[in-house]
């Protein structure tokens, strides 16, 4: 028999201890932010990140693209232009080349688009797309 009491009153003490406060239960925003500049600017810049050279690329292609075939089209859902999004390299399974989510992920941002790392190769020192062409 395992006993849990000390864990539970433990808990319990820290529970009350860090009572979330009542203008945190509305659920209103102090202040709207959009990490998306941030995150754009610092993975266009980070030297330490290999797909650096893929993120300076891709960032300028993803918002000729969003110009061009979203924004002009709104909808009773949508009635501003779709969001700029941050833009992920991350493994998935091979057979997805990319997923757009649309709802938070872990850090809380909306319009996140991610690029499978497994499609792309390292020619001679480049990152290149090896699936879709360039």
């Amino acid at each position: 028999m395992i006993y849990l009491g000390g864990i539970l009153e433990t808990f319990k003490t820290v529970s009350i201890e860090n009572e979330i406060p009542e203008w945190v239960k509305k659920g209103v925003l102090t202040e709207k932010t959009d990490p998306q500049p941030a995150v754009r600017k610092n993975a266009e810049t980070n030297k330490e990140w290999e797909f650096q050279p893929v993120a300076d690329k891709i960032y300028p292609k993803v918002e000729i693209i969003k110009q061009r075939l979203f924004d002009g089209v709104l909808t009773p859902e949508r009635t501003s232009p779709l969001p700029s999004p941050p833009i992920a390299i991350e493994e998935m399974k091979y057979k997805t080349l990319a997923s757009y989510r649309l709802v938070p992920d872990g850090y809380g941002m909306n319009d996140k688009l991610t690029l499978n790392a497994k499609h792309f190769v390292n020619v001679d020192g480049v990152w290149v797309w090896d699936w879709g062409g360039d």
